[in-house]
C-alpha cells in the first residue's frame, strides 16, 4: 500500500513527508524515501491547487497514481527503501500514457454525443417536413375539389381571377398547385382568349 504523508490544506502547512508505505508479505510497513523531484512536484501542485492556479495534472489524484506506480516500479527493481528519479520518470510517462488515453476516450464520447444530437435534430426535421408535406398535400387536395365545383356549377368557361376568388382566403396559396395539378390530370382544359384583357379560362374538361 502506498500512502504519501501530507501535506495538509494549508500554504503554510509543514511540507510533504517524502515517504510511502511498502506492504510486505508479513503484513508489516515500512517507509520508502522519495526522490527530490517527484517532492517538488507534488508541493507545486498541491500549491497551485490551493491557489486556483491551473495545474498539469488531470486531476487530484494523477501525480498521487503517478506516486503509486513508481513504488511499484521501485519494487520490481528491488528498491526496498526509496522511490529513485528513475522511477519519479518511468511513472510520469506511465501517467502520460493514461491521460492521452482517457483523453482520447473523452474526445470519443464527445464526437459521439455531438453526432447522437446532430442525428436526433435531422429526425425531427424530417418529421416536420413530412408533416408539412402531408399538411401541404391535404390543402392543395381540398383547393382542387373546390376548384372542379366551381367549374362544375358554372358549366362553361370561367376566368382565373372568378376561379381563385371561389377558394377560401386560407386556401389561395395553393390555387396554383392544386390548378396545375388538375390540368395535368386532364381534369379540367384552359384556353387563352384576347379581348379587352388578355387572359386564360378554365372549365371542366368535356
Amino acid at each position: 500500500m502506498v500512502t504519501p504523508y501530507g501535506p495538509s490544506t494549508s500554504e503554510s502547512s509543514t511540507p510533504f513527508n517524502a515517504q510511502v508505505s511498502r506492504e510486505q508479505a508479513q503484513g508489516a510497513l515500512r517507509p520508502m524515501s522519495v526522490c527530490q523531484t517527484a517532492i517538488e512536484e507534488i508541493e507545486r501542485a498541491r500549491l497551485d491547487r490551493l491557489r486556483g492556479i491551473p495545474s498539469d495534472a488531470l486531476d487530484g489524484h494523477s501525480l498521487l497514481c503517478q506516486l503509486k506506480v513508481a513504488a511499484f516500479l521501485a519494487l520490481l527493481e528491488e528498491h526496498q527503501h526509496e522511490i529513485s528519479e528513475e522511477d519519479w520518470r518511468l511513472a510520469g510517462i506511465v501517467r502520460e500514457v493514461s491521460d492521452r488515453t482517457r483523453q482520447y476516450v473523452v474526445d470519443v464520447l464527445r464526437r459521439r454525443s455531438v453526432q447522437d444530437d446532430r442525428a436526433r435534430a435531422y429526425a425531427e426535421a424530417e418529421r416536420a417536413i413530412v408533416v408539412t408535406d402531408r399538411r401541404t398535400e391535404r390543402t392543395t387536395q381540398l383547393a382542387g375539389k373546390a376548384i372542379m365545383r366551381k367549374l362544375e356549377t358554372v358549366g362553361d368557361w370561367v376566368t382565373r381571377s372568378e376561379l381563385r376568388r371561389s377558394l377560401a382566403s386560407k386556401d389561395r396559396g395553393y390555387f396554383e398547385d392544386a390548378l396545375e395539378a388538375l390540368i395535368a390530370a386532364g381534369q379540367v382544359e384552359e384556353r387563352r382568349v384576347q379581348s379587352k384583357q388578355s387572359g386564360t379560362e378554365y372549365r371542366k374538361r368535356q
